[in-house]
């Protein structure tokens, strides 16, 4: 597929969640049919595609938004801070690996107690630039291995 098609699966998903037409298993469809496609392209397109899903997931939660509850605007608050915490930069690279598990821990167990659908997938889509920190620092040579 390429980007033109892609962003016109995306636009048409847009168009669907704004008119009330896009049922969530739909969504949830649509939404892995555009990861599959940007895991297939390097940079920039990559960055292009990773914007369209950021945008489909802004659209989708803004049309399915309730007004959340303290106990659950509690929770998100704790999972941004968690977020925060697994991504900071300092220490070296194991420090920060084992940062980022902890905090994709303890995202999950948020996540589970979480009552309101918006509220677990606003949990679960901040688990996502931790896995991308972790596939990094994985893939990364430790300081001083041969190359």
């Amino acid at each position: 597929m390429t980007i033109e098609e892609a962003r016109e699966l995306w636009s048409r998903a847009v168009g669907a969640v704004r008119t009330g037409r896009l049922r969530p298993d739909a969504y949830r469809t649509i939404r892995e049919r555009l990861v599959v496609i940007r895991d297939g392209f390097g940079e920039p397109e990559r960055a292009r595609l990773e914007l369209y899903l950021d945008l489909l997931a802004e659209e989708w939660a803004d049309a399915t938004a309730a007004t959340p509850s303290t106990e659950a605007t509690e929770r998100l608050r704790q999972a941004q801070d968690v977020l925060a915490d697994g991504m900071r930069e300092d220490g070296d690279r194991r420090a920060r690996m084992l940062r980022a598990r902890v905090a994709l821990r303890a995202l999950g167990d948020l996540a589970e107690e979480a009552d309101e659908p918006t509220e677990r997938m606003a949990i679960g889509r901040m688990c996502e630039p931790l896995t991308l920190l972790l596939g990094k620092l994985e893939h990364e040579r430790p300081a001083g291995a041969a190359r």
